[in-house]
């Protein structure tokens, strides 16, 4: 399961990027489930970040 906290966060930046946002938010939780799995992932604050920042939530971003 570890190598999921490999690919996953390029997952969610690319459907970020592409537009995508319905399947972003699903996508970055399966990275979070993997990543508590894995017991790391520095992948997984950036794409939560960067989906925060398309939404407008500069708190969370």
């Amino acid at each position: 399961m570890a190598y999921q906290t490999w690919w996953r966060p390029l997952h969610v930046e690319a459907l970020i990027a592409t537009g995508d946002l319905s399947s972003a938010a699903p996508a970055l939780a399966d990275l979070v489930a993997a990543s508590r799995e894995a017991r790391r992932c520095a992948g997984r604050g950036m794409a939560a970040g960067r989906l925060a920042q398309v939404h407008g939530d500069t708190g969370r971003a």
